[in-house]
């Protein structure tokens, strides 16, 4: 598929959060940058972003092996992201990677759009 999973590994949790978050923003920029100057088209991005714990590590059989990521904060990542199209937001965060941002997200500008079961 088209996904892309970014790990941020800090041992600081708001840290991993607002850099996930930068990242995110920085990546819809350069998007938007390469449509407006470059000429590329303006692709449909929607980046969803949960913080928390996962298990990482090499999955797979002796003749194909692949590092990875699993877990339900992983699940609840891709869930996330999968609702952008449905909000047409471009970014959207779970309540976890916001209260881990702590103060610092006051950095941004950030709005509730739902609550939703997963």
């Amino acid at each position: 598929g088209d996904a892309m999973m970014c790990i941020f590994p800090h041992s600081d949790q708001t840290k991993q959060a607002v850099s996930a978050v930068q990242c995110a923003i920085h990546i819809l920029k350069s998007l938007d940058f390469m449509s407006t100057t470059a000429g590329f088209k303006q692709s449909e991005t929607g980046i969803g972003i949960n913080t928390g714990r996962t298990l990482i590590g090499v999955l797979g059989t002796e003749t194909r092996m692949e590092p990875t990521s699993i877990g339900d904060t992983v699940n609840l990542a891709s869930r996330t992201e999968s609702l952008c199209k449905q909000y047409g937001a471009r970014l959207l965060i779970t309540e976890y990677t916001l209260e881990r941002m702590g103060s610092k997200a006051e950095e941004f500008t950030i709005r509730q759009i739902d609550h939703v079961a997963v």
